[in-house]
């Protein structure tokens, strides 16, 4: 299975590599993946009536205003992943990398915020799985080659749920699902077969959570490893 888009996958002797290298195993995490089924988009779709019942706006991404939400992106990013383990500040010219700079493939209905009262609170950033068709494209060169890489990506069947926050106070509500279910299933509506949840660190059962009702499983396992310089 080729490694879905931002993520790369070593067969499973580096670790033994890495660990003779002297270096320890400082955190895990998981990728899971869903595949579609009609059940599973009538399960979406409930969710996504339970939050608009309860007063919660999904709206998607203005890609005619891209900066000012990737500016909105930024700071909903930053506020709901500073307790996170690891967790650095990104300035919106960093994030803009996975927005303005992904203008030409970003599927406006893959992209949510949450809103409460005309507040945002929460938001996922979903991709097509451009790895699908970079594989196909071998070794030539994109630019050179646009037309064949649009038609690739054209035909792409996987989506890459890539982040998904929500501000602590508004947690517990289910708006976690909602946007996620919101994003799968405009997935589901361009024909899209699976889609990608990544990537959670092993102890964030939140998300894991919210990964299992979404109907994914763990389909690969990264660790994170650390060795002190001396």
């Amino acid at each position: 299975m080729v490694p879905t888009l931002f993520h790369t996958y070593n067969p499973a002797y580096y670790h033994a590599y890495i660990k003779n290298a002297r270096f320890r195993t400082e955190h895990g995490c998981v990728e899971y993946r869903v595949i579609f089924t009609p059940e599973l988009s009538n399960r979406y779709r409930e969710m996504v009536k339970r939050v608009s019942d309860a007063g919660v706006r999904l709206r998607t991404w203005d890609l005619n205003h891209l900066e000012e939400e990737n500016d909105l992106f930024t700071r909903l990013f930053n506020e709901t992943f500073r307790s996170h383990w690891g967790f650095m500040p990104l300035s919106s010219a960093v994030m803009s990398e996975l927005t303005v700079g992904f203008r030409d493939v970003l599927v406006r209905d893959f992209l949510i915020f949450a809103e409460v009262d005309g507040r945002p609170v929460g938001f996922v950033y979903s991709v097509p799985d451009l790895n699908q068709a970079f594989h196909r494209m071998g070794e030539k060169p994109v630019d050179e080659n646009v037309a064949e890489f649009q038609r690739y990506v054209g035909e792409i069947d996987h989506g890459v749920l890539l982040i998904i926050g929500v501000d602590q106070g508004y947690r517990g509500r289910g708006i976690n699902l909602g946007m996620a279910a919101r994003s799968y299933l405009a997935m589901v509506e361009r024909g899209y077969r699976s889609a990608s949840y990544t990537v959670v660190m092993d102890d964030n059962w939140p998300s894991r959570k919210t990964a299992e009702k979404l109907g994914a499983r763990v389909t690969r396992n990264f660790n994170i490893y650390r060795r002190e310089l001396k």
